[in-house]
């Protein structure tokens, strides 16, 4: 089994692009909080279209599987148009169609937010038989509400299996629904850094908990 790219080229213009997409992590320092600051202007892949791959041509090599995401699917009018056209032709070939939601709110809040994003995803979604996500994914991605299970660690898988009923109801095509659990064994230095903040005022008791629960359950660097 191996992997094959294909490439669609873009000619840069020396100045403006286009380019290629750079994620800072930041982790924050004194009265400023850690923050990932995203630089995709301009960028190569917003760009790509439906048409700019022959499809047909390249699931004739025997492709046995097709996978994309919600990062992808955020980045402009055309990547969720260029997603649904490979899953079509996934289909057509007898592939199996995979999709990791990976829901990020900065990439859909400047799209229109939570409403446009559940919209876009909602004609990719139609073809997927495997989907992945965690629970926040889940909810923020297929606009499902959230359970009332509440995991016992960060191992206890008791919330996300509580949803998938849920996203199998609203999309009866999806045949597996997949994630991972995460712990942190080592969390003293960040949960110390968590409290500081909180004490300093730099955030509020609603985002401490919920940051203080991600850490723990291994989703946030901190």
């Amino acid at each position: 089994m191996g992997v094959k790219p294909f490439y669609k080229h873009f000619k840069h213009d020396g100045v403006h692009g286009p380019n290629m997409a750079t994620v800072y992590s930041d982790r924050g320092c004194g009265a400023r909080a850690p923050v990932v600051f995203y630089n995709r202007c301009n960028e190569a892949a917003a760009q790509l279209k439906a048409a700019d791959f022959d499809w047909q041509a390249i699931f004739a090599e025997g492709v046995r599987w097709f996978h994309s995401g919600g990062i992808f699917a955020a980045l402009s009018d055309t990547t969720p148009e260029v997603i649904v056209a490979g899953m079509k032709a996934a289909k057509a070939a007898g592939a199996v169609v995979s999709f990791d939601l990976n829901y990020r709110a900065k990439l859909w809040n400047i799209r229109g937010g939570n409403e446009h994003g559940v919209k876009t995803l909602e004609p990719i979604l139609q073809h997927v038989d495997v989907l992945v996500g965690n629970e926040e994914d889940l909810q923020m991605g297929l606009g499902i509400p959230g359970s009332e299970v509440e995991a016992k660690s960060a191992l206890d898988p008791s919330a996300f299996v509580s949803m998938i009923g849920k996203v199998t109801k609203k999309h009866p095509n999806i045949k597996v629904v997949a994630t991972t659990l995460r712990e942190v064994h080592s969390t003293n230095r960040q949960l110390k850094e968590l409290d500081d903040d909180l004490k300093a005022g730099r955030i509020d008791q609603k985002e401490y908990d919920t940051r203080k629960d991600q850490i723990k359950r291994g989703s946030l660097i901190y």
